[in-house]
């Protein structure tokens, strides 16, 4: 440790080079994220064009064939949401372990 470098010195530089690398995670997760709601947009355009794509002029075939557009659209909307919730409880717990021993680690290295 030089001499000028005080143990709070060493901790704040440490935890700042971490938060760089929370920041890369935190990116990499919003990407996964946008990139499950970009197919799910694209499940949801699919799924439009399979629904009686030539259109019906009796509006109670027009009701069912929209009442079925909801559900199959609501589920898979729900889906997407539990796939982004699943992976983003794993991603968190995975951080908080790491967390753990960065702070421990961090204080340790520092002190004299």
């Amino acid at each position: 440790m030089a001499e000028s470098e005080s143990v709070n010195d060493l901790i704040h530089d440490d935890l700042i080079s971490h938060d760089i690398a929370l920041r890369r995670i935190d990116g990499g997760a919003r990407r996964n994220v946008e990139r499950r709601l970009d197919r799910l947009g694209a499940d949801l355009k699919s799924l439009t064009g399979r629904i009686d794509p030539f259109g019906t002029a009796r509006s109670d075939a027009r009701k069912r064939r929209l009442s079925r557009l909801e559900k199959e659209s609501r589920e898979l909307i729900n889906e997407a949401y539990a796939e982004i919730a699943a992976q983003n409880r794993d991603d968190l717990k995975r951080v908080a372990r790491i967390e753990t021993n960065v702070a421990v680690d961090t204080i340790a290295k520092a002190l004299p």
